[in-house]
């Protein structure tokens, strides 16, 4: 990407030199003209790319809070499998508990 840039930025120099040289002025501070040059040029293209960085960081906050999301819903289906496990066990020794007891009162009689 830093390639890229670079590039333009290189025939962006390269246009301005080329414009200045065929001009029938020429500026007093052609460091003044690229300057200016730049600072008032704005492409199409760049506001594309501030709109695809900006695209970019917001998604990168979403995916940031989605991971999130997801850990706590891993650690809430964790505690609610032990939930689920622990009224399992109590029920089976509830219904243990009940068989001895039916068990206790068949030997008595």
């Amino acid at each position: 990407m830093l390639n890229v840039i670079t590039l333009i930025i290189i025939i962006f120099i390269f246009l301005v030199l080329l414009a200045l040289r065929s001009s029938q002025t020429l500026p007093e501070d052609p460091m003044a003209a690229m300057k200016d040059y730049f600072g008032s040029f704005k492409s199409a293209e760049w506001d594309e790319v501030s709109n695809l960085e900006e695209g970019i960081n917001k998604l990168g906050e979403e995916n940031v809070l989605l991971l999130q999301q997801i850990e706590d819903l891993k650690a809430e289906k964790i505690e609610l499998l032990e939930k689920k496990k622990q009224r399992e066990l109590e029920e089976q020794q509830r219904l243990a508990e009940e068989e001895a007891k039916k068990t206790k009162k068949g030997g008595k009689k």
